[in-house]
């Protein structure tokens, strides 16, 4: 649901290079070696998220996605003083993920606020995002790492966006940084 040119601005630079280093780190040593200075609640905003677990803490079922190391990546960078700034600056957005864990299980959501204070990302629904994407696991691990084209996986029905198409056609394979483990 939502802006889909607002997603269109949802584009490859907006997030560094994950290293197997980070992806086996603990949120708060990778916030402590890479944002000196920031906290893993410094930053955050809920304005336009709806409660969910606080900090940089996960509910079980999304700690248990494969994808997990890959939203806590994001959200590192986006404590980094001034990239969160920089992100919003950029893309005035607000996304709203919906990952499957399997197909027809229940999603869990993700809200990736880049439109209000400095960002933020959260898990949990987004009150009203510009841009809402739907997929499963597996299909978000495959557009993030480029071994699968979004506009293939929207056309196939993999990938469900909300809002406007024009928009959205700038989710693609480099939006995220490839890692190397997954």
């Amino acid at each position: 649901k939502g802006n889909m040119k607002a997603a269109t601005k949802f584009t490859p630079d907006l997030f560094p290079g994950i290293t197997a280093e980070l992806l086996d780190m603990d949120i708060n040593a990778a916030i402590a070696k890479f944002a000196p200075g920031a906290s893993a609640d410094s930053k955050t905003s809920t304005a336009s998220v709806s409660p969910a677990p606080s900090g940089d803490a996960l509910s079980a079922a999304a700690a248990a996605l494969k994808c997990a190391p890959l939203l806590r990546h994001m959200r590192a960078h986006m404590l980094t003083p001034g990239a969160g700034n920089t992100l919003v600056q950029k893309v005035g957005a607000v996304f709203q993920f919906d990952i499957l864990p399997a197909k027809g299980a229940a999603p869990i959501s993700f809200t990736v606020d880049l439109k209000n204070g400095e960002g933020s990302m959260k898990e949990g629904k987004a009150e009203k995002p510009d841009a809402h994407f739907t997929m499963v696991q597996d299909d978000f691990i495959g557009v993030v790492t480029g071994k699968l084209n979004p506009q293939i996986a929207f056309m196939q029905g993999k990938m469900k966006i909300k809002g406007n198409m024009k928009a959205a056609t700038k989710f693609t394979p480099d939006l995220f940084p490839k890692p190397s483990n997954l």
